[in-house]
């Protein structure tokens, strides 16, 4: 039987409901994005791509620049994983500067539950994702990307994360001021709104401080280690990777021609890239 959504949502006001999600549709090749939503005006209040989910930068590269450009929500929606802890936290620490305290300061529901984040995704997919995917998918049917080397994954998350951050600058602004039939513009419904409730910058440290506070706090020592990096850097110092850095910087073709490329079916200049990188950075192994 099809699932049914029997209760239309609802977000009564800017500043209701703050929808947070992860896209993992790139994870395979090291780059997952992670996004915030109002859930009464669609509009994204910040993003970020990383290699791979990890709850500081989360917290400190998405929630916290939330909060401390618009004011605090009253409730955060979240999935069931583990990467948003230290938000939730947060959230919790505090719920008493929220407009309207007795909704709950966060919930976690199934990912397809996350209702405004959801219907982003399709155009994020199709604007970012499939297009850098289908290069790096024909690098590896063709055997020139090695997924399993861990030189390899680490220039393929390097690129594929630069790249990506090209494609949603361009696209998450889009989306802010398109025109939702029936709703208005993102951008336009977001800023038309009573201030929220300001957070003193006190009470947003940074993420390692955080991360102890919730240790300390929760009792849950361990719990937000910093996960497994995707590949580990190979250089043996850290002038080995200051002189790659610099030859890469010389040889690698402009990030925007790059996606450009991708998103027109185009993959060469992105395969060109990769393949460049990782000759580049064995040299300096």
């Amino acid at each position: 039987m099809r699932n049914r959504n029997s209760i239309p949502y609802s977000a009564s006001y800017p500043g209701h409901k703050l929808h947070m999600d992860q896209n993992d549709k790139l994870a395979m090749f090291g780059a997952t994005h992670v996004i915030a939503v109002d859930g009464f005006s669609s509009c994204v209040t910040s993003h970020t791509t990383m290699p791979i989910k990890n709850n500081c930068l989360i917290y400190e590269e998405v929630y916290r620049p939330t909060i401390q450009t618009h004011g605090m929500w009253d409730t955060v929606r979240v999935d069931h994983g583990r990467e948003f802890y230290l938000t939730l936290f947060m959230q919790g620490k505090n719920e008493h500067l929220r407009l309207n305290r007795q909704r709950s300061a966060y919930i976690q529901t199934p990912s397809r539950s996350n209702l405004r984040v959801e219907r982003l995704w399709p155009e994020v997919n199709n604007r970012v994702n499939y297009p850098i995917k289908a290069a790096l998918v024909s690098m590896v049917d063709n055997e020139a990307l090695d997924m399993q080397d861990d030189l390899h994954r680490f220039c393929c998350s390097d690129l594929t994360v630069q790249t990506c951050r090209v494609g949603m600058q361009r696209c998450i602004p889009a989306w802010n001021e398109h025109h939702i039939t029936g709703r208005g513009v993102p951008n336009a419904m977001l800023t038309q709104k009573p201030p929220l409730p300001a957070v003193p910058a006190a009470n947003l440290p940074s993420g390692a401080t955080c991360s102890a506070m919730y240790d300390t706090d929760a009792g849950q020592d361990g719990c937000l280690r910093d996960p497994r990096p995707f590949a580990v850097a190979p250089f043996q110092d850290a002038e080995a990777r200051r002189r790659c850095d610099a030859a890469l910087g010389a040889r690698t073709a402009d990030l925007s021609a790059i996606f450009e490329a991708a998103v027109n079916r185009n993959p060469r200049p992105l395969v060109h890239a990769l393949s460049d990188c990782i000759d580049i950075v064995r040299r300096f192994c």
